[in-house]
């Protein structure tokens, strides 16, 4: 009994080691894939645990309430990655029929169950499984949402370890990304306040910071990375879906339409951008197989498990070698199979032409399905295995032939033995009857002839000797029966020809009905569809001349607006200029006076230090000729008043020292001061004139525009 879609283990996580497993069931179900699509595109979700990821999926995806595990608790609930059991599909305008893609859901990062290696490992095999990456997380675009994607420093810590080869062939696996904010508030505008689309939000927020410290190089690193990882990259916001509180413990129970009317409209919108964006998981411009996804699967779990980077570019070669060996074994099986099926029919065909639909059918399918260097390489041996069974299987056919032939022969000779002796029309009605059912046969024409042969001189050794029995009794219906043998003789070799003749005649006439009628219906096939194709051409050239006029109108009133809003622009750049050299006026006449002061300060202290210079050194002889007179005359009555004014002019040399610092000190000061004052204003006149050179560059863009 066949189950219902459900979401099933794809890759679990051995709790002793740590390492990544391969569930075998999800293998099996990927391989059932063989019957429905021959490639598929793969989305993967990733995001921080207990972001919703799984609710994201069921709404967004599945277009349905349950499908993926969704908790209202902090704890995760996705551990390592899910699929989806069923295919789903999505309308595209790159491909006439849907696309099929697997959906697979993964374990949040940054849990506390889980440290960064465990993240690493399951970001990096999400990376190189998926074909269209969706990264979901909660809020806006600050630094603590880009932290979050820190893990990538780490994957690039790995990546620096590879060969140049290995590196490019890894970059090239890397699949689109989507960023979905959810729960989103901001108003989507540019710094003039004009609106932005979600994907220019993004782009903003990955230009790198301005400064060199430590902390804002590690945050530029996280954007560098994201930026080198994702070329191809894009956003999204969705607001919250309820304001209920107690409604968003439980989203799974609510159901869509109650949800928030914007947010449903967003939904819609997001399901619609897939449709455009995804695309058939591929490398080096081919699209892999389910056969191929599960063998890169296992070899992508293997190296992860190893601490290694997968060198694609050589497993690659070796899986599509399995896959064409795969291919062969299936083909040979479908070959045996139909050439059975040939055997059991009671009616025999024409073996060397079924051989060669067969041939014709393999190699197509085969040429197909694999390389095209593979195939040229592996080719020829796998003809010479097929015609090693053709010819078992003409061995086979002929001894079928041998038998049938031998029991028409009995089958004949029988019917001859109780017919009418005399009655030889009776006998060449017969024979005609043996050589049609050979001919329904199909079997060999020269054993035919050969049997025929040895059939007819039985029968006629028969005849002969019911002829001498009669010619006892009379020599001339001796005469009579030997031109009877003769005319029967013309006359079968005669309806022999025209059999065989007429045979090959209707045989002709088959053929050509059947290619008359194939031909008929493929010129009915042909003109039906070329009259949708017109009908459908019409309805596009008249949409997209629809379309075509809409958007020259809005295009021509946006260009109003902006034109509106530049010339706005403009009148504000000009206010500005105005404005700026207004200000590098008044700055330079402020320096030019400040400078003045302070030359004519630095005049008067020179002076200053001149005078008190020239005091030092007076009293400098003074307390010479004081320390004579004093060591001259100690005894005498002037030794203490001559003491005490040599106190008194070394206290005044110590105050004029002091003096003398503090004007160094705050010439110093105002020596530093002035430079200060003179950067900035360079600072101020640089900047200025950088914005007058840019808003001369736009005016004048502007009016040549």
């Amino acid at each position: 009994m066949q189950q219902s879609p459900r979401a099933i283990q794809l890759i679990a996580i051995e709790p002793q080691t740590k390492k990544l497993v391969l569930c075998q069931e999800a293998v099996q179900i990927i391989k059932s894939f063989n019957d429905k699509c021959k490639n598929f595109a793969v989305i993967v979700v990733v995001g921080k645990y207990r972001t919703g990821k799984s609710y994201l999926i069921n709404q967004l995806l599945l277009q349905q309430s349950r499908g993926f595990e969704v908790g209202s608790t902090i704890n995760a609930c996705t551990k390592g990655l899910w699929m989806w059991s069923e295919l789903i599909y999505f309308e595209s305008n790159k491909s006439k029929e849907p696309i099929p893609a697997i959906l697979i859901d993964t374990e949040g990062i940054g849990s506390v169950e889980e440290d960064m290696n465990h993240d690493v490992k399951v970001f990096l095999l999400a990376m190189l499984m998926s074909s269209y990456f969706i990264y979901n997380s909660v809020g806006t675009i600050d630094d603590m949402a880009l932290q979050n994607l820190g893990l990538i420093v780490n994957l690039t810590k790995m990546l620096q370890k590879a060969d140049q080869n290995t590196q490019k062939d890894l970059f090239e696996t890397f699949p689109s990304f989507l960023w979905i904010l959810r729960d989103f508030t901001l108003r989507l505008q540019d710094e003039y306040g004009n609106k932005i689309l979600p994907k220019d939000y993004l782009e903003a927020a990955l230009k790198p910071l301005k400064g060199i410290s430590e902390t804002i190089e590690n945050k530029n690193k996280i954007r560098r990375h994201i930026s080198q990882f994702f070329a191809e990259r894009d956003c999204i916001t969705l607001v919250r879906p309820t304001e209920d509180e107690k409604a968003l413990q439980e989203l799974s129970s609510v159901k869509f339409e109650e949800l928030r009317v914007e947010f449903q409209e967003q939904v819609l919108a997001l399901r619609k951008k897939l449709s455009f964006k995804v695309q058939f998981k591929q490398y080096k411009g081919k699209a892999i197989t389910p056969f191929t996804f599960i063998e890169m699967s296992k070899y992508f779990v293997d190296a992860i498990n190893e601490g290694s980077l997968p060198e694609i570019a050589t497993q690659w070669q070796m899986i599509q070698e399995q896959e064409f060996e795969y291919h062969i074994n299936t083909q040979i099986e479908y070959y045996k199979q139909a050439i059975e099926e040939f055997f059991q029919d009671q009616d025999l065909g024409d073996l060397v032409e079924l051989n060669q639909i067969l041939l014709k059918k393999i190699k197509n399918y085969l040429e197909g399905n694999s390389e095209k260097e593979i195939f040229i390489k592996r080719w020829k041996s796998v003809k010479k295995d097929l015609e090693r069974l053709f010819n078992d299987s003409q061995r086979r056919y002929q001894d079928i032939q041998l038998i049938q032939l031998e029991t028409i022969k009995n089958n004949f000779i029988d019917e001859i033995h109780h017919y009418d002796k005399e009655d030889f029309w009776g006998i060449v009605d017969i024979a005609n009857n043996a050589v049609s059912e050979y001919l329904s046969k199909n079997i060999n024409i020269n054993e035919l002839q050969n049997y025929i042969t040895q059939i007819w001189e039985s029968t006629v050794q028969r005849i002969q000797h019911e002829f001498h029995i009669i010619k006892n009794l009379s020599n001339l219906h001796i005469q009579i029966q030997s031109k009877q043998e003769l005319e029967i003789r013309r006359l079968q070799t005669e309806l022999q020809s025209y059999q065989e003749f007429q045979l090959e005649d209707n045989r002709q006439k088959d053929k050509l009905i059947e290619k008359l009628k194939s031909e008929n219906e493929q010129m009915k096939k042909r003109n039906s569809v070329s009259e949708t194709l017109i009908s459908d051409l019409k309805l596009q050239i008249e949409q997209l001349q629809q379309d075509h006029n809409q958007q020259l109108k809005s295009i021509d009133n946006q260009n109003k607006q902006e034109l509106n809003k530049l010339r706005s622009i403009i009148s504000k750049f000009e206010q500005r200029v105005i404005d700026s050299n207004v200000n590098i006026d008044k700055f330079s006449n402020l320096y030019q006076q400040q400078e003045k002061e302070h030359l004519q300060e630095l005049n008067e202290f020179k002076i200053e230090i001149l005078k008190l210079n020239s005091q030092i050194s007076d009293y400098q002889i003074q307390i010479k000729e004081n320390r004579g007179e004093i060591e001259g005359d100690k005894k005498s009555e002037n030794y203490y008043s001559a003491r005490k004014q040599q106190k008194h002019n070394t206290n005044d040399c110590a105050f004029i020292n002091n003096m003398q610092k503090q004007s160094e000190n705050t010439l110093q000061e105002w020596k530093y001061q002035k430079e200060y004052i003179r950067k900035q204003l360079q600072e101020a006149y640089y900047k200025i004139q950088e914005e007058k050179k840019q808003n001369d560059a736009l005016i004048n863009s502007l009016k040549q525009y």
